[in-house]
């Protein structure tokens, strides 16, 4: 007999048990200690379990056997849940092809467990025990990995992670291990981990002599990931005429925005004099800072979204062994299972010990004009209000779970929403929206090119580089982690049209009812659904 409170109990703990590491993110700390099962036989288990919640699901929703809207919420969340964790485990199949899998388990586990908590011995002790597990799970997860199944590039990007995770062990740990009472077994556990990860490293370097697979997911995985789990009916062609057609219009929307600036020079001529405008090393994340607060001051003037009470975004350092994949900055939003409602804005400072050239190119891509386009797009109403949000959700169940297509989607369309609103009055900054708004539309068309189109990684990099201007290595890096995620390029502009498009749509239903700030809160308060389940709720209201 279907028990929607046992099937909901059921399917969290599955997922907490088997990821231990995004748990701890989440702020469940009952697997703290734990790392996840590396071998194939875990693997095949997971997929058994999951077919098995998908058939009760499927079977759920199809009888109608819940009692609630919010129930029949769950259920949908759920079964996206399992559509997309089946296509990873069977079409992806990570173990097997993807040498920066676990590795970038591993690095979330440690990680997650260096920030406060209320347990703070209990976590601790949790640390040295992943440490201590992190050798055994490299060398299990080694044997899983299949060469002719491996992607040359995935084994050079895996030894780049290794050096970060380096990092992480030799700098950060020892850092944080001196405010606890375990540090030396900290260090020791750490040390340890280093020496396994200088031996992965050498089997990494034998294993790039024979990787000669495919990075390309095709397009099955696009086919389910659009249709299962976005919500959306498109398949990879759609989507990749979709990306097309985004790119042409901000390209005519960027030349036509430069004319009106300045008729003698071109968009790019435009942005690049803004980069002479920008902080010091001593003020840049004091600067993100008074920007945040500003963008949060304009949005609660405008009433645009209501801002719940007690939410808190504090300014950091990216930690040191992040630096060298996090060239700007990051958002770690308030977990879901925590208390409370902080989020941390985390900006690269500059390398000090970098030649001067690149201390000042640093400066130079954190200009003034580019931080008044980002600071709100990740804070105020951005990510961290969105997280807020997600968490205040009433489903303790949903709020285990977030789709990127709404996330993704409502930090791009915040850019839309500022400028529409005037904080982006500057016909400069309003370029540099539409200069953002581009690079995402290239990377739909990156992305479907890259995994169903037979599109070579120069070619990727080469249009990164010709349509938004990108530096080599910065094209390099975006094209690395495109190739690693499919399907999550993509959900930036396609969250962003869906958005817009449902805004539309309620504007004409509720006439005189109809204001931002309604729209907002009630697109808001389902947490983190596809917008199209959103938009079948709000639209029945």
């Amino acid at each position: 007999m279907y028990e929607h409170e046992k099937l909901c109990a059921q399917l969290l703990r599955f997922d907490w048990q088997t990821n231990p590491h995004t748990a701890t993110a989440k702020g469940i700390r009952d697997w703290d200690d734990e790392l996840p099962l590396a071998d194939r036989a875990a693997s095949g288990n997971q997929i058994d379990t999951l077919q098995g919640f998908r058939k009760v699901i499927d079977n759920a929703i199809s009888q109608q056997w819940y009692a609630t809207n919010e129930q029949l919420l769950d259920l949908e969340v759920a079964r996206q849940y399992t559509v997309r964790t089946l296509a990873d485990l069977t079409i992806l199949r990570p173990w097997e092809k993807n040498p920066t899998h676990a590795i970038g388990i591993l690095a979330a586990a440690l990680n997650s467990l260096l920030a406060p908590c209320e347990d703070e011995p209990a976590r601790d002790r949790a640390l040295v025990a992943r440490l201590r597990k992190g050798g055994e799970f490299l060398s299990t997860a080694r044997g899983h990995l299949v060469a002719n199944e491996v992607p040359e590039l995935w084994v050079e990007i895996s030894l780049g992670n290794l050096q970060g995770m380096r990092l992480m062990l030799e700098k950060s740990i020892p850092i944080f291990a001196r405010s606890t009472t375990l540090e030396s077994a900290i260090l020791a556990a750490a040390s340890d981990l280093i020496h396994e990860l200088d031996a992965h490293a050498v089997f990494l370097k034998a294993l790039q002599t024979h990787a000669t697979g495919s990075f390309a997911c095709g397009p099955e995985y696009f086919t389910v990931m659009l249709k299962e789990f976005y919500m959306v009916e498109m398949d990879a062609n759609d989507l990749l005429a979709f990306g097309r057609k985004k790119v042409a219009e901000f390209e005519q929307a960027l030349v036509a925005q430069a004319r009106y600036i300045h008729p003698d020079k071109t968009w790019v001529e435009l942005i690049e004099s803004s980069k002479q405008e920008h902080p010091t090393a001593a003020s840049l994340i004091s600067s993100y800072g008074e920007e945040k607060d500003q963008a949060a001051e304009f949005v609660r003037r405008l009433g645009l979204v209501s801002i719940p009470e007690g939410e808190l975004c504090t300014m950091t350092e990216t930690p040191l062994y992040a630096r060298p994949t996090t060239p700007l900055g990051s958002m770690n939003t308030t977990r879901p299972y925590t208390p409370g409602l902080h989020s941390f804005f985390n900006i690269t400072p500059v390398d000090t010990e970098a030649p001067v050239e690149r201390q000042e190119q640093h400066l130079r891509d954190n200009n003034f004009a580019f931080i008044r386009s980002i600071a709100f797009h990740e804070v105020i109403p951005g990510h961290h209000l969105q997280a807020c949000k997600h968490k205040l959700q009433p489903s303790y169940f949903r709020r285990n779970f977030s789709n990127t297509v709404l996330v993704e989607g409502w930090g791009l369309y915040t850019e839309d929403l500022m400028a529409e609103s005037g904080y982006l009055s500057d016909p400069l900054h309003n370029l540099i929206r539409l200069k953002n708004a581009l690079w995402r539309a290239v990377r739909v068309v990156v992305d479907v090119g890259l995994h169903t189109q037979d599109m070579p990684f120069s070619e990727a990099v080469r249009l990164l580089q010709e349509k938004i201007r990108q530096e080599h290595h910065i094209a390099v890096g975006e094209a690395r982690r495109y190739t690693v995620g499919p399907t999550y390029p993509s959900s930036y502009m396609l969250g962003r049209d869906q958005i817009l498009s449902l805004r539309d749509e309620c504007r004409s239903r509720w006439g005189d009812d109809f204001s931002l700030r309604r729209f907002h809160d009630e697109l808001l308060s389902y947490g983190s659904l596809p917008v199209s389940v959103i938009r079948r709720d709000m639209l029945k209201r």
